[in-house]
């Protein structure tokens, strides 16, 4: 009697054992993530990829005036979602109206790149690209957001 009394038990803290190992939700994953810091040779092997000259292609491309409606604004959406399509990203715009005060309302658009988007969890780079509009000069604008975009297509090996 007790040597079965002794294997029912064995059996249910075996089958509780293995039912309280839950698998976190997403939204609970980043609880127990750590960051991994980087060695001296990481940082030197990163900075070994990056080539200027391709950078200033880029921008050659980009930092022209922009302003939305405008053939400019056009041709840097098409070369920035092609360059991310060429590198594996899938590519998809929010396209929305708003009004502008000078040219009345324009058709705005975002670019969002996904990186492998079937995988429980992936990188999504979104870009907002257009200049802006003022009468009394030409404005190029910055390129802050798109500045994320330039440097993942030169480093890919984190995929």
């Amino acid at each position: 009697m007790s040597k079965s009394v002794l294997c029912f038990v064995i059996a249910v803290l075996c089958f509780a054992s293995v039912n309280t190992k839950k698998k976190l939700k997403f939204y609970e994953e980043k609880n127990f993530h750590e960051a991994q810091e980087l060695t001296d040779q990481n940082v030197r092997d990163i900075a070994a990829m990056s080539d200027m000259n391709h950078f200033k292609s880029v921008l050659n491309e980009i930092l022209i005036p922009r302003v939305v409606g405008t053939p400019n604004h056009d041709k840097v959406s098409n070369y920035i979602s092609q360059q991310m399509r060429d590198l594996g990203w899938e590519v998809t715009e929010n396209v929305f109206s708003d009004t502008t005060p000078v040219f009345g309302s324009l058709n705005f658009k975002n670019i969002i790149a996904k990186l492998n988007p079937n995988a429980d969890r992936f990188l999504v780079l979104a870009c907002h690209y257009d200049s802006k509009y003022m009468r009394e000069h030409v404005f190029v604008g910055k390129y802050f957001c798109f500045n994320i975009f330039i440097y993942n297509w030169r480093m890919s090996w984190w995929r």
